[in-house]
Order: structure tokens, then sequence, then C-alpha cells
């Protein structure tokens, strides 16, 4: 039995993240450029890498995000690779708002966020 291989990745420009408030049920999805931080609600989410097969499919596609509640922007309330495909491998634990990625934006889609 050989071991699946990964597929290929290729380093994009942004990535589209969804948040959810599980306190209003509000939903709000926004494309982050790599290396900018936007606010979402109370949380302040920073894009470091976005990656996915060249293809464009979602399978396999992985971002590397950082969180901050700005309640508490001391502590990170997420910082790691979450995965499109699978969500709950490495999901955030923070008590009122759920992210996830959808998928990474190709060049010369429509971004928004802004560097610190």
């Amino acid at each position: 039995m050989e071991p699946i291989e990964a597929p290929d990745t290729v380093l994009q420009e942004a990535v589209r993240v969804r948040e959810l408030d599980k306190m209003t049920g509000q939903v709000e999805t926004v494309s982050i450029q790599i290396g900018a931080e936007v606010q979402v609600g109370r949380l302040l989410i920073r894009a470091e890498a976005c990656r996915s097969p060249e293809s464009g499919v979602q399978h396999g596609t992985v971002a590397f995000l950082k969180i901050r509640d700005i309640k508490s922007p001391e502590s990170l309330a997420f910082s790691g690779w979450m995965f499109a495909e699978s969500p709950a491998i490495s999901a955030m634990d923070h008590p009122r708002y759920d992210v996830w990625v959808l998928g990474c934006v190709e060049p010369g889609s429509e971004t928004s966020g802004t560097s610190n």
C-alpha cells in the first residue's frame, strides 16, 4: 500500500475566510491579503500564507492565520494552519466566534485588508 501524497500547492496572494458570531448568528466573509490584518467583529485576523493546488480546487488548500480578540490583544486566540477541506482538524477555540478558511484568492481577484 502506497502512502497518499499531498497535492502540489502554490502560494497565493490572499485568503478568503468566513467568521461566525455565535451570539448573534451573523456570518461575514472577507478576503485578506497575505501579510495584512483585518478586523472582523472583535477579531483581528492576520493572514500569513495561503497555499492551494494549481488546479484551483479546494482540496489541499491550507492557510496560516494569526487571530487575536481585541478584548485580550496580548494573547493569540489562534495561530497555525487551517485546512479548507477539514476545518475541524485545526480549529480556533473561542467562546463567541468560529473562523474557517474557504480558500485562497488567486492573483487578480478582489481582496481587502491593510498591512500592519
